[in-house]
């Protein structure tokens, strides 16, 4: 009984990784613009409470 547990749980999680591996295109695809420099992350304000 415990070995046929085991068996249906490592099916299971094969199965589960064969699934996840389908790929599918992106539906959209942006191309960003540079807007320039900001400060150093260190310059910003901090929100301490």
């Amino acid at each position: 009984m415990k070995f046929k547990k085991l068996l249906f749980a490592t099916f299971m999680l094969l199965s589960m990784a064969i699934y996840a591996q389908q790929t599918f295109p992106p539906n959209e695809v942006i191309i960003g613009t540079f807007l320039g420099k900001t400060i150093p992350l260190r310059d910003f304000a901090t929100n301490e409470i």
